[in-house]
């Protein structure tokens, strides 16, 4: 009996001091995401609670302004603006789906209502990349952002970085543009002969490992060049058939005008004092009626 309580009171400890370690560090995630993505955010040393999920709460934080309530008892509250996005897991995690920059924050997994002792926090940033804006034909400029939660630390150094499709990083033709907790990078591609290439926009963490990134083809919607290498076979086919349209068509100009040159026009005058002079000669010759008798 006395070992039953013992153990009993070994578990209690055990416990409690999870608990206190839990509280005393107020765990802290990061999640990171592209914009339609689905996420899960953990509710740290609780998602394997399963079935105990009734006492779970998930708040969430645009700002530092608003805390919103988005789960109560394990269950979501339809109240919310998000609540068509949001559901919970049996492991009392949380599932955003299609998320957009506008679920950037953080969200708070309280296990025990009111008790926030015991909180386990996720910050949701947001990674994207967007066309800047084509400046000339051959040249446009791609814009990656991070978006995250307002109170974060400001941007560190080099928290991003861009690379091509084979992976090597580019550092011509980047700049640096950051606001506070957000990071801007930019860069400006110029028009490659062939296919347009791929470019990645990768976030970088403390350890230097890739947390996640981002890819981006540019679109140009104008041509390079008119280098004849680069033209297809189908090219060829047409100028050849408008050239020989146009060989066709002088050739019958020519023609033409060759042959209204030898057509010579009928001499109305002379042909009208011939049959004049024909008339008056057989008039003289004709005999008269009185010579016929």
């Amino acid at each position: 009996m006395e070992n039953e309580h013992r153990m009993t009171l070994l578990g209690l400890i055990l416990v409690l001091v999870t608990l206190f370690e839990v509280g005393s560090s107020q765990e802290q995630i990061h999640r990171f995401y592209q914009p339609g993505q689905d996420v899960i955010l953990p509710c740290g040393p609780y998602s394997s609670r399963g079935p105990q999920c009734s006492n779970i709460r998930w708040l969430y934080n645009r700002d530092s302004s608003e805390t919103k309530n988005v789960v109560s008892n394990g269950k979501v509250d339809r109240r919310s603006q998000r609540a068509a996005q949001l559901s919970v897991n049996t492991d009392c995690s949380l599932v955003i789906r299609q998320t957009t920059a506008g679920d950037v924050g953080f969200f708070t997994c309280r296990p025990y209502d009111n008790d926030d002792r015991y909180d386990v926090r996720v910050y949701l940033s947001h990674l994207n990349i967007s066309s800047f804006g084509q400046t000339r034909d051959d040249e446009v400029t791609l814009e990656c952002s991070l978006l995250r939660y307002e109170r974060l630390p400001e941007c560190r150094p080099n928290p991003l970085r861009w690379v091509d499709g084979t992976g090597t990083e580019l550092r011509e033709g980047v700049s640096k543009l950051n606001n506070g907790t957000n990071c801007f990078y930019r860069l400006t591609v110029k028009r490659q002969s062939g296919n347009n290439r791929r470019y990645a926009c990768q976030y970088v963490n403390k350890e230097n490992h890739v947390a996640i990134q981002a890819e981006y083809t540019p679109v140009f919607t104008a041509p390079a060049s008119t280098d004849s290498s680069e033209w297809c076979p189908l090219s060829y086919i047409m100028l050849t058939l408008r050239v020989l349209e146009l060989i066709c068509i002088s050739i019958i100009t020519v023609k033409v005008y060759r042959l209204k040159g030898s057509i010579k026009p009928l001499r109305k005058d002379s042909s009208e004092h011939d049959v004049i002079e024909l008339n008056y000669e057989n008039i003289e010759e004709r005999p008269s009626a009185a010579a016929r008798h």
